[in-house]
């Protein structure tokens, strides 16, 4: 469930073709399989596509993760596979990204904003040994370090409310019911859910 969504809301392009790792600990260990290590996320978050058919690839709109990645696409298929992702987004990851794009603080998180105040010395003598800002294919993210940040932070803004028309319905329902009856009509039930999960099951986006 957290690799799903970590994928699906950071909308990152490998989901479907490299960087995904699933491991297998011997059966002495465990009998399951484990999504992860998460990482190479370089063409993600509205900074990349290859080419003008995949300029959406950049936007917040529109689903990938869900929509390319065979065993994602398909676990989002099942009703309560669907339920957790809806639990998990709206009650841990939702309120870190708000507090990171500094819409709700909650006094723990550093938001972006501050962190580029932190940074951005740093920033100009990396700039200085690798002058790449001044490229802006194939998406203009800014043509200064402050600039890609302000981009960073209101795709994620943005992102966050084009999830809000696809989850959040389903998730007032679900916390209403305790069963999301839209999610009934998808197909099976949870047995491959029990079988896959995220190696980090236990740990918060920070």
């Amino acid at each position: 469930v957290r690799e799903y969504v970590l994928e699906e809301v950071l909308k990152n392009y490998d989901v479907n073709r490299s960087s995904q790792y699933i491991i297998k600990p011997s059966d002495d260990e465990s009998t399951l399989l484990y999504f992860g290590p998460a990482w190479d996320f370089d063409l993600s978050m509205g900074g990349w596509f290859y080419d003008a058919s995949n300029a959406h690839i950049a936007s917040p709109k529109r689903m990938l993760a869900s929509a390319t990645n065979g065993w994602l696409a398909k676990l989002y298929q099942h009703r309560v596979f669907y339920e957790r992702v809806l639990t998990m987004y709206y009650e841990e990851m939702v309120p870190y990204l708000r507090a990171l794009t500094g819409l709700e603080p909650d006094g723990e998180t550093v938001p972006l904003m501050e962190r580029y105040e932190k940074l951005k010395d740093s920033a100009a003598m990396n700039f200085t040994r690798w002058p790449i800002l001044s490229s802006v294919d194939p998406v203009n993210t800014g043509l200064t370090y402050q600039a890609n940040i302000e981009y960073l932070n209101d795709w994620l803004i943005k992102r966050m409310a084009y999830l809000d028309t696809v989850w959040l319905q389903d998730y007032e329902k679900l916390k209403k019911t305790g069963s999301d009856s839209t999610a009934d009509s998808r197909r099976g039930g949870s047995g491959i859910f029990h079988c896959v999960r995220f190696w980090q099951s236990r740990r918060r986006f920070r």
